[in-house]
């Protein structure tokens, strides 16, 4: 009887990120990227422009797996961003912040 064991299982633990990815449906299969940051009580939402295409072969997988990085990267950058203005400054963090083809060739 050793796989069977009592008790419940343990809750997993999440970290409580100011920012996070999320996902909308859009129309024609893709998957939008934004962010939704939350600080202090204030929520903000920013498109990324960034999507996702259905996973139909190698290419798209491959692609999706990039644009997912680059979304981890923007959502990084918005972390520090926050951390250094604050959500009451966003206007100013938006204005200070990189261009995708700025970033692109680094």
């Amino acid at each position: 009887m050793k796989g069977n064991k009592m008790g419940r299982k343990k809750k997993e633990i999440r970290l409580k990120e100011p920012v996070r990815i999320r996902e909308k449906k859009i129309a024609g299969g893709n998957i939008s990227l934004y962010l939704d940051i939350y600080q202090k009580g204030l929520r903000k939402k920013e498109t990324l422009k960034l999507y996702l295409v259905p996973e139909i072969n190698a290419a798209t997988k491959l692609q999706n797996a990039n644009t997912r990085n680059l979304a981890e990267q923007i959502k990084a950058q918005r972390i520090l961003d926050i951390q250094r203005e604050g959500l009451v400054d966003w206007d100013k963090v938006k204005k200070s912040r990189m261009t995708l083809t700025k970033w692109m060739t680094l």
